[in-house]
């Protein structure tokens, strides 16, 4: 399954033309036959690649995460998003849901799950997200487009350390906490670069750049790029 995972991606890849889609263009007409969760498939429309330029590990490359728009619903592929896990891929919702997939030592497909209580914020927590934002974000005169959503430019303080990050966000019509929440995640499987930021930002302010002490990351992609992964097979393990 996995060999024929990669190569359903590359098949795609070279039929579709990559897009940078505005705001009411991320839909896709194929969504309606293969989104089908209650029977165990789930179809991705687009990517977001992001490169990035860890300094504190001396590493560098690029992230590539695939989205469903219309639920937030996230795929993070191992090869593509992360590297050193036994997980073949990893499904992240806005409930703050994440189920892994993965072939035992013994050749079974299992898949376990656990649940972020954070990503599904209550009124007290949108409150204090708002007021760090407010004192902790301050909004600069930059701005500019970046795949037909404008991105404005901000200084993220932290004050307890004295430093602060330059950053430039978006408005998208998603949610983005399952790449936010990734971090928060207890399983053994990790990004190689920190999306940590749902203690400040709102599930629809997506980072297109950002310039910080130890690494910087930057939104250099946008594309249709349409995947269907079956989940069926694997055996839910509580």
């Amino acid at each position: 399954f996995f060999t024929c995972f990669f190569l359903t991606i590359c098949t795609i890849a070279h039929v579709i033309h990559a897009q940078s889609p505005a705001k009411n263009e991320m839909l896709d007409a194929a969504r309606a036959q293969k989104w089908n969760p209650k029977k165990g498939q789930y179809y991705f429309s687009h990517t977001l690649t992001y490169t990035y330029h860890n300094i504190e590990e001396n590493s560098q490359g690029e992230v590539k995460i695939w989205l469903d728009p219309v639920t937030g619903t996230m795929l993070f592929l191992k090869g593509s998003s992360y590297h050193n896990s036994n997980f073949e891929f990893i499904i992240g919702n806005p409930e703050g849901k994440y189920t892994f997939f993965e072939t035992d030592d013994i050749g079974r497909k299992i898949a376990t799950s656990e649940t972020l209580d954070e990503m599904m914020p209550d009124k007290q927590m949108i409150e204090d997200q708002k007021s760090e934002f407010k004192q902790n974000c301050i909004a600069k005169e930059g701005s500019r487009t970046d795949f037909g959503w404008t991105s404005r430019q901000y200084e993220l303080l932290y004050p307890e350390l004295d430093s602060k990050d330059q950053v430039w966000l978006t408005e998208v019509p998603f949610n983005v906490y399952p790449l936010y929440g990734f971090d928060l995640i207890e399983a053994e499987v990790s990004l190689p670069i920190s999306f940590d930021y749902s203690y400040i930002f709102g599930k629809n302010q997506l980072i297109t750049e950002i310039f910080a002490t130890e690494a910087s990351m930057k939104l250099t992609a946008v594309e249709a790029l349409p995947v269907t992964v079956e989940v069926a097979e694997y055996k839910e393990i509580k």
